[in-house]
């Protein structure tokens, strides 16, 4: 029988529990949620509400804010003044986020595919869950699942957030710094460009002033 190993791939002489087993914990907890909330809406609220989700909040609200944008992008609008696609919000808040996010556009991308875009990036994230170091000792399987099952963590998928997207795609880019030689490479530049997802500020939008319809930033 192979002796079990560590994180770092060292031996670990009689480390015999299976803490990669730990993954399945949070993506069958997510996927009980999921079933819940499409099988009985009550229920879910109120586990909505306990993770501190506020009564009446709409699921997918972050993810429906960029896909505003592209709306009034294409109507030819300046969504560094104003965002009146934003129907959910009547401040019509202008784009506060770097104009990086205007590269995730594609023709035909709208506010009615909230839902499946919120599940897209929900699942993208719960599956970079899998890519995350192997805890090998209970002090790190306790941080391990209270980070992931955290009711920050449910809130965030819950919304939608832009945090979820940049969390998936920073760890995605790491396991590939692993690997070494061109991949590392490509790495750096994953971590360089999800990074810029995450800048805000008018300073940042105020670089695109003029947002061509065709959905590209200006240059």
């Amino acid at each position: 029988m192979a002796e079990p190993k560590g994180i770092d791939g060292r031996s670990r002489p009689g480390l015999t529990i299976p803490w990669h087993l730990l993954k399945l914990v949070p993506l069958t907890i997510m996927a009980i949620v999921a079933v819940v909330a499409l099988a009985e809406r009550a229920l879910f609220d109120r586990i909505a509400y306990l993770a501190g989700v506020s009564w009446g909040q709409l699921p997918f609200f972050d993810a429906y804010t960029p896909l505003s944008w592209f709306e009034c992008m294409e109507r030819g609008v300046d969504i560094t003044v104003a965002n009146p696609c934003d129907t959910r919000s009547h401040l019509k808040f202008p784009m506060s986020y770097p104009p990086a996010w205007l590269w995730l556009n594609f023709d035909g991308l709208g506010t009615v595919h909230t839902d499946t875009v919120g599940l897209v990036w929900g699942a993208l994230m719960l599956v970079s869950l899998a890519f995350l170091p192997v805890p090998n000792t209970v002090s790190g399987a306790v941080a391990f699942l209270l980070g992931t099952m955290s009711h920050a963590t449910f809130f965030a998928l819950y919304q939608a957030n832009f945090d979820i997207v940049v969390f998936a795609g920073l760890v995605l880019a790491s396991r590939l710094a692993i690997c070494g030689g061109a991949w590392r490479a490509g790495a750096y530049v994953g971590l360089a460009l999800f990074a810029m997802l995450k800048i805000r500020g008018g300073a940042v939008s105020r670089y695109s002033v003029s947002v061509p319809i065709s959905g590209s930033p200006a240059g």
